[in-house]
């Protein structure tokens, strides 16, 4: 069971969850260093009845991150 705002959706008769990223390292030698950037794209969708009602829900999100390690 999934809670949607106040609604709860019931009898799910369909989900797809999809992630994908990239990411680049560059080592600086000289600096002892990596630098690190990510991105990463997350993507959902879900087919369900709330309230009797047959609907289908996306859902998508991005993240990007970056670091550095000495």
């Amino acid at each position: 069971m999934l809670r949607w705002a106040t609604s709860v959706i019931n009898d799910a008769t369909n989900t797809m969850l999809q992630v994908w990223g990239v990411g680049i390292t560059q080592n600086i030698d000289a600096a002892a260093t990596e630098l690190y950037l990510n991105y990463r794209n997350f993507s959902a969708a879900i087919t369900a009845s709330i309230a009797g009602v047959a609907v289908r829900l996306r859902l998508t999100t991005s993240t990007l991150a970056s670091a550095a390690r000495m």
